[in-house]
């Protein structure tokens, strides 16, 4: 087994040069405000239920996500609030969730566009069976989502959420940095924005 990469779980206030020179981040286009690029960390995905509530586990990295996350936008602060109320409820038998680091965050941005996914209702065992398949066909054949504008994330996360916040701030008392997976941007915006979501994590015991 390929050792663990550990992100930086911790919240910093970071400038557009720091997120530049993020590790295990290929870069192909910077930009003043951040940069298009993806991950380079070779993931080991696990979509799991737990108490009915799906997560994927990434071994790769030692960390669990929610599989979808918000089904709408938000601004940041009650973003922060929804995490709040995430771990009152204590989804899948947890209660340490948060928003991710933009390390994190970006750890998911895949280096192609993925087009096809599966219902949010869909099952692990349908998504193993699909998408770990090694017959094309079968997943052409699949009654699967299909999405023209694609996203930069593996299928085994919802497509719903597009946008999201992290917890890391940019040099400014009223912005935050956020991940786009429609593009592959990372870059920063204002907090009260509402057009982001949110996509909690926690970090393994």
């Amino acid at each position: 087994m390929a050792e663990q990469v550990k992100l930086r779980s911790s919240y910093r206030n970071l400038s557009a040069n720091e997120i530049q020179k993020m590790s295990y981040t290929k870069i192909f286009k910077i930009k003043e405000c951040g940069f298009y690029g993806h991950s380079i960390i070779r993931h080991d995905y696990v979509l799991k239920e737990i108490n009915n509530e799906k997560v994927v586990i990434d071994h790769a990295t030692g960390l669990m996500w929610h599989q979808s996350g918000s089904t709408q936008g938000m601004n940041w602060e009650k973003a922060n609030r929804w995490i709040k109320r995430l771990n009152t409820k204590g989804y899948a038998g947890h209660h340490d969730w948060r928003l991710p680091t933009v390390e994190e965050a970006a750890s998911l941005l895949e280096p192609e566009k993925v087009h096809l996914f599966l219902p949010h209702d869909a099952d692990a065992a349908e998504y193993y069976k699909l998408f770990q398949s090694d017959y094309p066909q079968e997943r052409n054949q699949s009654p699967l989502l299909k999405d023209k504008r694609g996203r930069f994330i593996d299928p085994i996360f919802d497509k719903t959420q597009g946008w999201i916040w992290t917890g890391d701030s940019y040099q400014s008392p009223n912005a935050a940095w956020r991940v786009d997976y429609f593009s592959g941007l990372v870059d920063w915006d204002i907090y009260y924005y509402i057009f982001y979501f949110v996509r909690p994590v926690r970090t393994l015991e």
